[in-house]
């Protein structure tokens, strides 16, 4: 039973370590992006309110 419940605990721990990096590397993109739009690789369109259209698809797009 304690390995059971150590193995579920290492999991988590993964999974959240995991989730972590992810979204750090998710912001760190998205800032760097702010910062030199040039990186980009395809220009951002502009929706009617003047903000980006989908900023989060492509700031998911340019880390894979």
């Amino acid at each position: 039973m304690s390995v059971a419940i150590f193995v579920i605990g290492v999991l988590v721990f993964l999974i959240t370590v995991y989730g972590t990096v992810m979204v750090g590397g998710l912001l760190l993109t998205e800032s760097q992006l702010d910062q030199h739009p040039e990186l980009e690789p395809n220009a951002p369109e502009q929706s009617d309110d003047g903000t980006n259209a989908d900023r989060a698809r492509r700031v998911i797009s340019a880390q894979f």
